[in-house]
């Protein structure tokens, strides 16, 4: 990445350290029909978004990383719970 970048990208392409700062990139980056399936699903659905949603979650934001702070941040060292608590948390803000 070029030493000039601006700070905005440097912010979206950065895992976020922090579980508010993962909703806060989810919010930005799924469309707004994403948003409104999430928002229509009941919480015990969310599951069913481990493996599509989830995975991009982990591997977007580095959870494979044992080191990382979101991890710390979410209370898990497993990426896939992490993932988890991040989608639920993306639901939770949705549905207020």
């Amino acid at each position: 990445m070029p030493e000039q970048c601006p700070e905005q990208l440097k912010y979206l392409f950065a895992p976020p350290k922090t579980l508010s700062g993962a909703i806060k990139r989810l919010s930005l980056v799924l469309s707004n029909e994403q948003k409104l399936m999430i928002a229509l699903m009941s919480e015990h659905d969310l599951i069913d978004l481990r493996y599509t949603l989830g995975v991009a979650i982990r591997k977007a934001f580095s959870l494979d990383n044992q080191a990382s702070s979101l991890l710390v941040d979410c209370g898990t060292t497993r990426p896939e719970q992490a993932a988890d608590i991040i989608i639920r948390e993306v639901w939770k803000t949705l549905t207020e």
